[in-house]
């Protein structure tokens, strides 16, 4: 089976909360995700992390969201060993929501895709690497037609991240 006919059929849940970060994710991890057993499972989380934090001029505990998302990731891994998981890094661009503090958004941002990053990779997971689509992109059109206040997609954001998330997943599983 091909990834063209995988996609016939299928039942999509979102469980995204608007604000929520790393913390309140694995809050409510087991009900929203491991209790589901869902087939595929693609997690995007972190931008609120930097976004609530830096607003507030607070630190970033880089460690404890790095510990926390393994723990969702191995809790997962153990309790549903067929599901696929898909990790889908965080991503900005400079805009109305950033552009005050754009070197420390773009700084944090930056750590919390290495996180993703390393965790893909302890894991074996494939990485959605959002960030340099949109980092190309830009060179075709001006940033808010991208991501409209430098954290939300517009239609031709989410058109990037579902054509990149499609491509990030055929070389894993081609069929």
């Amino acid at each position: 089976m091909n990834l063209k006919n995988m996609l016939i059929n299928l039942t999509f849940l979102n469980r995204g909360i608007s604000g929520n970060k790393v913390s309140d994710l694995a809050g409510r991890w087991q009900n929203d995700a491991i209790a589901l057993k869902p087939d595929v499972l693609s997690i995007l989380i972190g931008v609120n992390d930097v976004w609530h934090n830096v607003a507030a001029k607070k630190e970033i505990n880089f460690a404890e969201i790095e510990a926390t998302y393994g723990k969702m990731l191995a809790d997962t891994l153990t309790a549903l060993p067929e599901t696929k998981i898909v990790l889908c890094e965080p991503f900005i661009l400079p805009g109305s929501a950033n552009k005050d503090q754009w070197a420390e958004w773009d700084a944090a941002i930056g750590k919390i895709q290495q996180i993703v990053a390393r965790l893909g990779e302890k894991h074996k997971l494939p990485v959605v690497h959002f960030q340099k689509v949109f980092d190309q992109a830009v060179k075709r059109a001006p940033a808010e037609y991208w991501l409209f206040d430098g954290v939300h997609p517009a239609w031709a954001g989410h058109q990037l991240m579902a054509d990149e998330w499609v491509r990030a997943v055929k070389e894993p599983w081609p069929r």
